[in-house]
């Protein structure tokens, strides 16, 4: 015959709650996160021309794919920083069928040289779940050096 004890009791329920937190961790857990990804994906996001000259136009190029089974609608927005300051921002909708994909390209013209942040985001339609964040740095230049400057002095 066995006698239970109160210390094995304890045990037994820690292994319980351990055991049931296990396979929550393992089977639900993931599945939450795994969904975001699944219904929408930044897959590319480039700029042309690859350094950019200011006051010249350059092309954000931002790839997005549905590999979910099911039709989406989307909401992406890219958005340009300098500093930290938002100097553009464009959200642009559309609709993808599964399995299906676009490119979305606005046409810049950036009115000041250093670094800027690229930043496009991906979300639903209703901008309430974020499904997708890339984020590109570029440097703009100048075409004019500091010794491309002629100042006529008087002799």
């Amino acid at each position: 015959m066995f006698k239970a004890t109160s210390k094995g009791i304890i045990n037994m329920k820690l292994f319980t709650l351990s055991l049931s937190s296990v396979i929550f961790l393992i089977l639900i857990l993931p599945a939450a996160f795994a969904q975001n990804v699944a219904e929408g994906e930044i897959y590319s996001l480039s700029v042309a021309p690859d350094e950019p000259v200011v006051f010249e136009e350059i092309t954000v190029s931002v790839g997005v794919r549905n590999p979910s089974d099911k039709t989406i609608s989307y909401k992406l927005e890219v958005v340009v920083t300098k500093e930290g300051e938002i100097v553009y921002s464009n959200p642009f909708t559309f609709t993808l069928q599964p399995g299906t994909g676009t490119f979305v390209s606005p046409i810049l013209s950036p009115q000041d040289i250093g670094e800027f942040q690229i930043i496009a985001k991906l979300s639903d339609q209703f901008d309430i779940e974020v499904k997708d964040i890339e984020v590109k740095e570029i440097n703009v230049v100048s075409e004019i050096g500091p010794f491309d400057i002629a100042i006529d002095a008087p002799s």
